[in-house]
């Protein structure tokens, strides 16, 4: 964007004047954010780094490791990225932004197909944050990973996650996922009745209009197949098809 190019502009311009080494730092952070945000990767990758060797500011060497993983992302250098992001947690593990490297490592590791490297941050995530959307969320994730193994123990972990965070969580913004999801599982495995409180959370409870047509066509296909007509037919006309 234009303003980045003209910032860029003017933190070139000024930072020789700046008489304070803090003062200075901060002025180079953010003009190496801006060399980033105006494709100047190279460069930006070289402020950054000099910013981590020659800083005494935590937040600016912690900033500065962050913005520096995210130069190499761009430059489609994952494993460089992550091991940015790594270092910085380990040497500052109480950093102000630790749950968003733990969740950038997660989103990392997982492009690389690397799970359980993923699994270890998402359990930090989980066990570290208050913040009850960003719990919900990363016990969401965690079941995803057990659904996908082979063994009938973690498909059962999986499950379990998703009635704790029915359980714990049903206000947050994952719980309407997980209540469908769960009622697939059960639907697959022919456990329609266990299946069906599940969906009808959607339909009754929950205010996501996705997961409620879902729901709603769930239920209604189930229905359809034991060829009981008129109740698939009561769930299909629930559907509303408006915008």
């Amino acid at each position: 964007p234009q303003r980045f190019t003209v910032a860029t502009n003017h933190y070139k311009a000024v930072i020789d004047k700046i008489q304070t080494k803090e003062r200075k730092d901060e002025a180079l952070l953010n003009y190496g954010i801006c060399l980033l945000k105006t494709n100047q990767g190279i460069d930006a990758i070289r402020v950054f780094q000099n910013l981590i060797q020659g800083s005494k500011n935590e937040q600016i060497i912690t900033d500065s490791f962050q913005f520096l993983a995210s130069c190499f992302e761009k430059e489609k250098n994952m494993k460089e990225s992550i091991k940015l992001l790594e270092e910085s947690l380990k040497k500052y593990p109480q950093q102000k932004n630790q749950l968003f490297l733990h969740k950038e490592c997660v989103r990392l590791y997982h492009l690389l197909s690397d799970f359980e490297s993923a699994i270890k941050h998402l359990n930090i995530v989980y066990k570290e944050t208050t913040d009850p959307n960003s719990q919900a969320e990363a016990l969401f994730q965690l079941a995803g990973y057990d659904l996908k193994s082979e063994t009938q123990t973690l498909t059962e972990s999986g499950q379990q996650k998703l009635k704790l965070i029915l359980q714990n969580h049903p206000k947050t913004l994952v719980a309407p996922k997980a209540a469908y999801l769960l009622g697939q599982i059960l639907i697959s495995k022919n456990k329609f009745d266990e299946a069906l409180p599940y969906l009808e959370k959607n339909v009754n409870e929950y205010n996501d209009i996705e997961m409620t047509f879902l729901s709603l066509i769930e239920i209604g296909n189930y229905y359809y197949q034991t060829n009981d007509f008129a109740k698939a037919n009561e769930y299909y006309k629930k559907i509303n098809f408006q915008d």
